[in-house]
């Protein structure tokens, strides 16, 4: 048996960690709860939309953080990607992150806990307003 859940939302700020609680036109979907019969979440799959809007030369390390009483092993933090603004001021050039992995893993949880899902951007230049899309698979 498995499930798919999945959160979507912006980060407006680097260097913070900002909840992912969207789920597409469910603006308050509520608390992710592990299902009764998951022991483990086996696939991570992360996506990050950024326009390089920043008005300043910079780059972001893009972070996801999967947290709360549902992990046994506690927080689990993994890299999903980076991207740059070179801003001239004739505009914008550069790469503007569209990034989308997938990630097979083997982290615990405890049945019926609640998971909480957080993006950030590293290194304190905000690259545009970059959104984040992040599914997890119980199993």
């Amino acid at each position: 048996m498995s499930t798919l859940i999945h959160r979507e939302g912006p980060i407006a700020a680097g260097d913070t960690r900002t909840a992912i609680t969207a789920q597409g036109a469910t603006a308050a979907p509520g608390v992710i709860k592990v299902p009764p019969w998951a022991h483990k979440i086996v696939t991570v799959i992360a996506s990050v939309g950024d326009n390089t809007s920043s008005g300043a030369d910079g780059g972001m390390n893009y972070l996801i953080t999967i947290s709360g009483d549902g992990m046994v092993e506690g927080d689990q933090t993994m890299l999903v990607g980076a991207s740059f603004c070179d801003f001239t001021t004739a505009g914008d050039s550069g790469f503007g992150g569209m990034i989308h992995e997938s990630h097979d893993v083997d982290i615990d949880v405890e049945p019926n806990g609640i998971v909480n899902l957080y993006a950030e951007g590293t290194l304190g230049v905000l690259v545009g307003l970059p959104e984040f899309g992040i599914t997890i698979q119980f199993q």
